[in-house]
C-alpha cells in the first residue's frame, strides 16, 4: 500500500507491506522529501535509506481461517468476556472513517499516558472500529487498511477514567470485542492479517498493553522499517520541531 501525505509540510510517502520487488522499484524511483518503508522482510535498499527499527509486532492469522476458528484460537478468558460483550445491550459496535469526534477521545486519551498525538489530518483517514454507549466512544481501534494486512495503529477508550468498577469490567470486554470484530471485517474482505502494532516485552511501562494484545494468541513476526529523508527535509525539521516546541512552552504558560 502506498500512502502520499506531507510530513512538517513537506511532501512525503509511506509504502506499506507491499511485495520485496515492488518496494525496491518504488524506493528506486521514489521522487519525495521522505520516505517511510513497513516490511516484514529485512531488505536490501540504497545506503539513502536507514534502517530505524526492528520491532516485534503480534499477528493475528486471517488467510484460510473462519471467524469461528480465529476466535477459538483467542485465551479462554478472552473469548468469554468477548461473548459477554453480546450481552451489553447499551453499547453498539460500529466500523466507520474517523471522525474528529473520534479524534478528540484518541488525542485525549494519548495526552493522558504523556505521549503526542499524531496529527488530526493523519488520524481522519484511518479507519475507526467503535463500541459506543450513550452516544460516547467508550473504545476504539484506529486502524490502516494497508492490503494485505489490517494494522492497528492506535487503541484508546475511556477506562482511565470510568466512575465505577463495573463501567471498567465493560470497557475491557467492548474492547476485546473490537478486536474481533476487527477480525471478521478483515475475513469478510480478504485480509491476510490483523497486526495489533508493536509490542514490548521487556518495558514495565508497557506491560499493560503487550499483555492485552498477547490475550489473542497471535504470531509474533518482525517488522523492519526503513527511512530516507531528503536535504531538504533533513533541514527543516529540527527548526519545525524547535518552534513546535516553543509553541508548546507558550502554550502551557497562557
Amino acid at each position: 500500500m502506498l500512502r502520499i501525505s506531507k510530513k512538517i509540510g513537506l511532501r512525503a510517502a509511506e509504502i506499506l507491506y507491499e511485495e520485496q520487488d515492488a518496494i525496491l522499484r518504488f524506493c528506486k524511483n521514489a521522487k519525495f522529501l521522505r520516505v517511510d518503508v513497513l516490511s516484514r522482510n529485512k531488505l536490501l535498499l540504497s545506503e539513502k535509506y536507514i534502517p530505524v527499527s526492528t520491532r516485534p509486532t503480534p499477528v493475528v492469522v486471517l488467510q484460510g481461517k473462519t471467524k469461528e476458528q480465529v476466535l477459538a484460537s483467542f485465551k479462554k478468558n478472552t473469548r468469554n468476556e468477548i461473548r459477554r460483550s453480546y450481552k451489553l445491550r447499551d453499547y453498539k459496535f460500529v466500523k466507520d472513517d474517523a471522525t474528529a469526534k473520534a479524534y478528540t477521545c484518541y488525542a485525549n486519551f494519548e495526552r493522558s499516558q504523556g505521549r503526542v498525538p499524531v496529527g488530526k489530518k493523519y488520524f481522519l483517514r484511518l479507519t475507526i472500529f467503535a463500541a459506543i454507549s450513550e452516544n460516547e466512544i467508550m473504545s476504539a481501534i484506529a486502524c490502516i487498511e494497508a492490503r494485505p494486512v489490517l494494522k492497528v495503529h492506535s487503541i484508546f477508550s475511556t477506562r482511565l477514567t470510568a466512575s465505577t468498577d463495573q463501567c471498567k469490567r465493560e470497557v475491557g470486554y467492548v474492547s476485546r470485542r473490537l478486536v474481533y470484530d476487527m477480525c471478521c471485517y478483515g475475513i469478510d474482505e480478504g485480509y491476510d492479517e490483523l497486526d495489533l502494532a508493536y509490542v514490548n516485552f521487556t518495558d514495565p511501562a508497557k506491560k499493560g498493553i503487550t499483555n492485552f494484545k498477547m490475550q489473542f494468541n497471535p504470531e509474533v513476526k518482525q517488522e523492519y522499517r526503513y527511512i530516507y529523508k531528503s536535504k531538504v527535509y533533513s533541514a527543516v525539521e529540527p527548526l519545525y520541531f524547535a518552534a513546535i516546541g516553543l509553541l508548546r512552552n507558550v502554550w502551557a504558560r497562557i
